[in-house]
């Protein structure tokens, strides 16, 4: 419902403040990366900010040393 009413790139700032906030929850991080593929894919916007591309790329990387 969420992504119906609102841009995809609003939902990706939350989901990457929801990864930032749980870097422990592992059912939080993988629900929260494979919504953010999804919005990614649709989002063309939010890709074309080289800013964008590398906070979210940061941040996966930065989960995945967590792992």
């Amino acid at each position: 419902m969420i992504c119906l009413y609102s841009k995809p790139s609003d939902i990706i700032i939350i989901l990457m403040d929801v990864l930032k906030e749980n870097t422990e929850n592992f059912k939080v991080i993988t629900a929260a990366l494979e919504v953010l593929v999804v919005l990614l894919k649709e989002d063309y916007e939010y890709c074309h900010k080289n800013a964008n591309v590398l906070e979210t790329c940061l941040k996966i990387v930065e989960l995945l040393e967590v792992c």
